[in-house]
């Protein structure tokens, strides 16, 4: 499932972010 790999990387990113 890479649509859900792809939404958990960006949900990472913004924990990253924030």
């Amino acid at each position: 499932m890479s649509i859900g790999s792809s939404w958990f990387r960006t949900s990472l990113q913004l924990k990253a972010l924030s």
